[in-house]
């Protein structure tokens, strides 16, 4: 998908297969990025303290996508919001032991709870799945994250093993 070459830097990536986007986080130093499918495509420098994020296309993998069909809004770099200390930049928080998400929806912030907690979360409802929440779980059990979860909109949920069933209330 991306070819991301490192010049002296600390930064973040954040690519699996099944979800929609992959982001590249700039810390410090200087990353050049460049689509693998696209070598002629122009390169991008990332400076400090910026998020490059890349979605894939919903019908076409990006490396089987032709550029003249390419949507424009593909590829987004933006500044990082104004931090004083690096542990509190969100998409590095995984570095500190800290889940974090800002306005995620439920579908979005279940792939992320999957991979935390090592489970297999299930929606019954395709309404659910679009509540958005916002918070920071660091010492809390996959149970202690739905309760609080559940604080801020509302559903139920029941845990077979490692599979969790999110219903409707």
């Amino acid at each position: 998908m991306l070819d991301i070459r490192v010049l002296g830097t600390a930064f973040n990536v954040r690519a699996y297969a099944q979800d929609k986007e992959t982001e590249t986080t700039l810390l410090r130093g200087s990353v050049e990025v460049t689509r693998k499918d696209e070598p002629d495509a122009p390169r991008i420098m990332m400076k400090p303290n910026e998020k490059l994020i890349f979605r894939a296309g919903e019908d076409l993998e990006p490396a089987t996508k032709p550029a003249a069909t390419a949507p424009t809004n593909e590829v987004e770099l933006t500044t990082l919001q104004p931090h004083k200390d690096p542990v509190e930049v969100p998409e590095t928080a995984w570095m500190y032991n800290r889940l974090e998400f800002r306005g995620e929806t439920f579908e979005d912030l279940a792939l992320q709870l999957d991979r935390w907690y090592n489970v297999r979360i299930v929606f019954t409802s395709d309404s659910v799945k679009r509540y958005r929440f916002t918070g920071t779980f660091e010492n809390e059990t996959i149970n202690q994250a739905l309760d609080a979860l559940q604080t801020a909109n509302r559903f139920n949920y029941k845990m077979t093993g490692n599979e969790i069933d999110i219903l409707p209330e």
